[in-house]
């Protein structure tokens, strides 16, 4: 009878440290799963930052497309404008020196318009460059968290079926 009590005592004791184990490990496993959500939250904030940034990169892209647009437009008017100061330049002959520094001047708009056009052209293929770089940078950083946190979620369930397989043992023996 005695070694029936003792038997049971150091069964519930042994019941007791287990259930405190598992406690704790249940505590653990919560506080990771915490830490999990605040990366995820966090990831989430920085993919919403770089999401915003696009937005205004594709809006800075849109006001260099009118402004490459109204440049192109202005240039064929001052192209335009060039042709009929040519074209008046034949019939006038008179009035040739008032139209040689017209034409100056209008050419020297032209060339900075080109100029103009040229930055803005390169300006686009940067933004488009650079717009590109980030998004495949962005779906890489993307790939590589979810593959970590895939990896860890799979360690913490492996973990929790040996810890149950080892409990199970336990209480058998």
């Amino acid at each position: 009878m005695q070694d029936d009590l003792v038997y049971e005592r150091d069964l519930n004791g042994k019941l007791r440290e287990e259930v405190d184990r598992f406690e704790s490990e249940k505590d653990t496993l919560l506080s990771k799963l915490r830490e999990e959500e605040d990366l995820s939250n966090q990831i989430h904030r920085e993919t919403e930052s770089v999401n915003t940034n696009a937005l205004r990169k594709a809006d800075d892209l849109k006001r260099l497309e009118t402004d490459h647009n109204e440049t192109q437009s202005r240039l064929r008017g001052l192209n335009d404008q060039l042709d009929r100061l040519r074209n008046q330049e034949v019939n006038n002959r008179q009035s040739k020196v008032a139209m040689d520094e017209q034409l100056g001047d209008l050419t020297n708009q032209r060339n900075d318009l080109i100029k103009r056009m040229n930055e803005l052209s390169e300006k686009y293929e940067n933004y488009v460059s650079t717009m590109n770089r980030e998004r495949v940078e962005i779906q890489s950083s993307n790939k590589q968290h979810v593959k970590v946190l895939v990896a860890k979620l799979l360690h913490q369930i492996l973990d929790e079926n040996m810890k149950r397989k080892k409990k199970i043992a336990f209480q058998s023996i």
